[in-house]
C-alpha cells in the first residue's frame, strides 16, 4: 500500500531525529495535550455594540493584556434573537 505524503513525511522525519529529540517532542506534545490549567475570568459583564448587549468575560494573557471572550451561542442569540442548542458551538469562543 502506498503511503500518503503526510505519513511518509512523518516517517522520514522520525528516521533523522535522535531518540532524545523524539522524546522531547513527545513530552512537549503530551504536556500540551493534557494541560488542563485554563485561565480564570477576572471580570464578567456585558459589551454594548450599538443596541446589542453581549455577555463577555475577561481573562489575562501571559503579558497581562486583557482578552475579551464571548461564546458563539451568546453572539448568535444577541444578533438573531434565536437560541442555539447547547453542544459543540456552545464551547467555542470568540476572542478579541
Amino acid at each position: 500500500m502506498k503511503e500518503t505524503h503526510g505519513r511518509a513525511g512523518g516517517v522520514a522525519r522520525t528516521m533523522v531525529l535522535s531518540p532524545e529529540r523524539r522524546r522531547e517532542i513527545v513530552k512537549k506534545a503530551t504536556k500540551a495535550r493534557w494541560n488542563t490549567s485554563f485561565p480564570r475570568a477576572t471580570h464578567s459583564g456585558s459589551l454594548l455594540i450599538g443596541t446589542v448587549e453581549l455577555p463577555c468575560h475577561i481573562i489575562q494573557d501571559e503579558n497581562g493584556k486583557p482578552i475579551r471572550l464571548m461564546t458563539l451561542c451568546d453572539v448568535n442569540e444577541a444578533f438573531t434573537g434565536k437560541k442555539v442548542a447547547a453542544g459543540i458551538s456552545a464551547r467555542k469562543c470568540l476572542v478579541f
